[in-house]
C-alpha cells in the first residue's frame, strides 16, 4: 500500500515548485521593475538640481541652454526623456518668469510633462503602463549667469559659456 501512495505523487514536487517558483519570479521582477521606477525619479530630481545649478551660473542664452540640457541629459536619463521635458526659467523677485537680465534673481528647472512606461509585467499599473512622473523642481538663487565681474586688473565684465 505505501508504495502505491508513492507512486501517485511522483512529480508533485516538480508541479509545486513550479508554482510557487513563477510567483516568486513574478514578485522578484515586479521588486526589480519598482526599482527601476524610484532610480529613474531620482534621476529626474538629480537632472533638475544639475540644470538649475548650471543655469545659475552659465550664460542665459539659448545656445547656453541647449548647452545645459546636453551636459544633463545624458546616457542615465530614462527612456523617452528629452529636452522637452526639462524646463529652466529664469524668475524675478516675485518668481514669475521674466526675461529681463537685471531682473532675474532665480533659476528654476523643472520636469514638465514625463510620462515613465513600466514594463510589460507592471502594464496594469496607471494607463497601460505609464504612469505621469509628479513634476520635480529644484529652484536656486541666481549667482553669475555667466557674467565675469571685473576685478582690479580688468577694467571690463566679459562673459563666459558652459560649454566651451
Amino acid at each position: 500500500m505505501a508504495k502505491r501512495i508513492n507512486k501517485k505523487q511522483n512529480g508533485l514536487a516538480i508541479v509545486e515548485f513550479s508554482i510557487v517558483a513563477t510567483f516568486l519570479l513574478l514578485l522578484l521582477l515586479g521588486i526589480v521593475s519598482i526599482g527601476y521606477y524610484m532610480y529613474s525619479v531620482q534621476t529626474l530630481n538629480d537632472m533638475t538640481r544639475k540644470a538649475a545649478r548650471l543655469a545659475s551660473v552659465c550664460n542665459t542664452s539659448n545656445v547656453s541652454q541647449q548647452e545645459i540640457f546636453d551636459i544633463v541629459i545624458d546616457d542615465n536619463a530614462p527612456v523617452g526623456f528629452t529636452s522637452a521635458n526639462l524646463v529652466v526659467e529664469y524668475l524675478d523677485e516675485d518668481s514669475d518668469v521674466t526675461a529681463v537680465f537685471a531682473d532675474i534673481r532665480y533659476v528654476r528647472a523643472r520636469i514638465h510633462n514625463y510620462d515613465y512606461q513600466f514594463t510589460s509585467l507592471l502594464n496594469f499599473i496607471g494607463n497601460d503602463g505609464e504612469v505621469t512622473v509628479s513634476a520635480f523642481e529644484t529652484t536656486l538663487p541666481s549667482e553669475s549667469l555667466g557674467v565675469i565681474r571685473p576685478n582690479k586688473n580688468d577694467n571690463d565684465g566679459s562673459n563666459f559659456d558652459c560649454g566651451g
